[in-house]
């Protein structure tokens, strides 16, 4: 059998012509992004991509890539396209969300999303390398350690969401941990933001999926149970996210967006105090109105042609030599 150049990055076999044959991996998964056929800029990290395939990253092997792992993206896909699709109505957004998950096919959907991210990026896979038995198989022997947590996205801007660069999928790595709104520093209430780093960990990661926000925390070898549990707590109560465990599969979600996570994107997350802090911000900015009257007028008064107008210049501006973008541009304001 013909051999090929390299070896794929989860079984570690030689690539050849024949069932470990080389193939691309995609870092979004596709079926995530075919969820958002009209998206078609997809997020990973600060780069975009507008071809609705996004990036893939070809080191995995043909058995591999459609076989073992494909299991898990079908799991992903029809948790989150039966789930978590639809935007929520910010009137909801102090309601708690029923959602029912099988935690070792999630915790290795998202280990592995989080594989290939680090990969194409050409960081620190130490981590990973360990526990490839737990994506591939779901060997539960590896010495790896992880907390994986949940909480829900909604618009609580007093504009439809469609307004901003859109960013309904995303992977972050290291997002920074605020305890004080963003919006006390723009303006210019509080100079400060109190910002925390997980103390004993590996790295730390946030994907958004639609309205689902995963926040995973990759442990050190030698990071003691009560540090763990530290954070784990601060999670849960500083930060309003459920942390999903094994012997659990009903959860109730809770909001964990601020207004800057609609308007700049997840590089970041917002205390709970943080989230009241900004509530009454916006709140006092739109002058007691409710925000859903707010978002519909806004909606209203644009319409689906002026929302349309308002993205292509947004997307001109961030891709003005693609072609698909310019024939859009020109067909709203070349007179």
């Amino acid at each position: 059998m013909k051999k090929v150049k390299g070896q794929c990055q989860y079984c570690k076999r030689l690539f050849d012509s024949n069932k470990h044959k080389r193939t691309a991996e995609h870092i979004i998964p596709k079926g995530i992004i075919d969820l958002y056929p009209e998206q078609y800029i997809t997020f990973n990290d600060y780069k975009k991509y507008i071809d609705n395939n996004g990036a893939t990253i070809a080191d995995v092997c043909k058995e591999c890539n459609e076989t073992l792992l494909s299991s898990l993206d079908s799991y992903g896909k029809e948790l989150i396209s039966s789930n978590f699709t639809e935007e929520i109505s910010v009137d909801l957004m102090n309601n708690e969300f029923p959602a029912t998950l099988e935690y070792f096919q999630l915790s290795r959907w998202l280990l592995k999303i989080i594989y290939n991210n680090e990969r194409s990026k050409k960081r620190d896979t130490s981590w990973h390398q360990r526990a490839l038995g737990y994506m591939l198989y779901n060997r539960r022997i590896e010495d790896i350690d992880f907390s994986i947590f949940m909480g829900m996205h909604i618009n609580t801007t007093p504009l439809p969401e469609q307004f901003y660069a859109y960013k309904p999928l995303q992977i972050v790595n290291d997002p920074k941990l605020l305890g004080n709104s963003l919006c006390l520093v723009s303006f210019g209430i509080d100079p400060f933001i109190n910002s925390l780093k997980v103390q004993g960990a590996f790295s730390t990661h946030l994907i958004r999926f639609g309205t689902a926000i995963f926040y995973i925390i990759l442990w050190e070898k030698n990071t003691d149970k009560v540090k763990k549990r530290f954070y784990n707590t601060l999670m849960t109560k500083e930060f309003n996210f459920m942390q999903i465990v094994s012997n659990i599969s009903n959860y109730y979600l809770k909001r964990v967006s601020a207004h800057s996570n609609t308007t700049i994107g997840y590089s970041h997350l917002i205390s709970t105090s943080g989230i009241n802090q900004d509530d009454m911000i916006i709140k006092d900015m739109i002058h007691g109105q409710s925000l859903v009257e707010c978002q519909q007028y806004m909606f209203d008064s644009k319409g689906k042609e002026g929302i349309e107008k308002t993205k292509a210049l947004i997307e001109m501006d961030e891709f003005p030599n693609n072609t698909k973008i310019q024939k859009k541009y020109k067909k709203y304001f070349d007179s």
